[in-house]
């Protein structure tokens, strides 16, 4: 698939070269194929075929649409097949299958969010995105699946089931979640399903609490991401104003990544409610404070970024927006809220 071309792609903000983190080492050794003595690599089905999923798939970016159709029929089909697997095989996919996991881990990053700038699109959005909505919802599932040793309930499906200690370990030690993924999940479907998102989120921290660490760690990697992209902002726009040529690309960039990152905390926040208490304490809504200062330090009028000609007006009001958001629904969430029960 790396033949794929078709002009520029928007990349919503997010950065393109992460990398994927090392598998976690557990503490005791425990062979995944054999928790339960269910999961198995031979019970994988290797028919199936997924391609990972770029930010050209979503309508209005850009992408060949031949292409994209193509990928996204494949996927439809074969997720298709995995929900229709009982438990033991389902999870035998899931955990053996790379080239899935990719595909869940592509389509959660770059599957287009409800706040997006609608100035990223070409075109209205949304001709052309009905595949693309089908596979919101059968990803969906499939993490509602994922998130519980029972499958979709609390009924055991023909008498099969993992133990939660096995499921525990499992979607921990193989990376099925991370708080990144979480992240992703809670941006997207918040704007799909906000109940069956809860469902999701709420599982998987009730099932592994190690996610809660997890959170606490990431989240200066995300202030150091908001101090770095409004820093850049600042500089980027005194270069210019000093006669330098003004890279308007990481201008956009660095905009988009303050809107994008803000308000998917803000998503998390409503999601997942106790996930204010990590946020509190870290700062964070500190740290969108003074990117708030700086973004506008770097925009208002007579500066190189002012809106309109690099930063639009509507680019402008996302970004300043979002950062308040941020704020708002952490001290809303984890002050204000408590003392209103």
């Amino acid at each position: 698939r790396g033949g794929r071309g078709g002009g520029a792609v928007p990349n919503q903000g997010r950065p393109e070269g992460e990398s994927v983190p090392a598998q976690r080492v557990p503490e005791e050794a425990s062979n995944v194929d054999v928790i339960d003595g269910k999961i198995w690599a031979k019970e994988m089905d290797r028919t199936l075929v997924f391609l990972p999923f770029f930010p050209s798939d979503n309508a209005g970016f850009g992408g060949d649409p031949v292409q994209t159709a193509e990928v996204l029929k494949m996927a439809d089909e074969g997720l298709e097949v995995v929900l229709g697997f009982p438990l033991s095989k389902f999870w035998s996919q899931v955990v053996n299958d790379s080239n899935l996991q990719t595909f869940i881990d592509t389509f959660l990053r770059y599957r287009r969010r409800a706040f997006d700038p609608r100035e990223l699109l070409r075109g209205d959005g949304t001709a052309g995105d009905e595949a693309a909505l089908r596979l919101e919802e059968k990803v969906l599932q499939i993490l509602i699946r994922m998130s519980s040793p029972n499958g979709f309930g609390s009924d055991v499906e023909n008498g099969d089931r993992l133990s939660p200690a096995a499921h525990a370990t499992l979607v921990y030690d193989r990376w099925l979640f991370d708080v990144p993924k979480l992240m992703d999940i809670c941006a997207i479907y918040s704007a799909v399903d906000m109940q069956l998102a809860k469902k999701v989120v709420g599982n998987v921290f009730r099932a592994q609490p190690s996610y809660y660490e997890d959170l606490n760690q990431a989240l200066p990697f995300v202030q150091s991401a908001l101090e770095q992209c409004s820093d850049s902002l600042l500089q980027l726009g005194a270069a210019a104003g000093g006669g330098g040529a003004l890279d308007r690309d990481a201008a956009i960039d660095a905009a988009l990544y303050l809107g994008d990152c803000s308000l998917t905390l803000v998503a998390m926040l409503r999601v997942h409610e106790e996930a204010a208490a990590p946020m509190l304490k870290s700062g964070i809504h500190l740290t969108a404070a003074a990117s708030y200062e700086r973004f506008a330090a770097a925009t208002r009028k007579g500066q190189a970024l002012a809106p309109p000609d690099v930063i639009s007006e509507g680019l402008n009001r996302h970004v300043r927006g979002s950062l308040l958001e941020l704020c708002k629904a952490i001290l809303q969430t984890s002050l204000i809220r408590p003392l209103q029960l």
